[in-house]
């Protein structure tokens, strides 16, 4: 094998760990959207539709969820993202060992 092959075939298995990864981490904060719907109190299910993903994370997009989620001085905290955050932990783990074991598999 010359340098050249080892190169490339190092590059590409860079890129598919890479990718792999990052498909990973969409599945993560496709669980913690969807449980952060279901944790949103709902009065007319706006903060509950403002919920989505994009690449640097989850986000509520909406002026209230803040005040919803912190609470004021007039409405005790809701902090809906918190509590899926907390209740995925598993789905967390899970995912962190399956990246694991399919990055052990691709150095071999």
């Amino acid at each position: 094998m010359t340098f050249d092959e080892f190169a490339e075939n190092h590059f590409s298995l860079m890129r598919a760990q890479d990718k792999l990864g990052d498909d990973l981490i969409l599945d993560l904060k496709k669980i913690y959207r969807d449980a952060s719907k279901d944790e949103a109190p709902v009065r007319t299910g706006a903060l509950r539709d403002s919920v989505r993903v994009d690449p640097y994370g989850l986000i509520v997009d909406i002026h209230y969820a803040k005040y919803v989620h912190y609470g004021t001085s007039k409405q005790s905290a809701n902090p809906f993202v918190s509590r899926a955050l907390t209740d995925n932990k598993q789905a967390q783990d899970r995912i962190t060992t399956e990246e694991r074991n399919v990055k052990s598999k691709l150095v071999r």
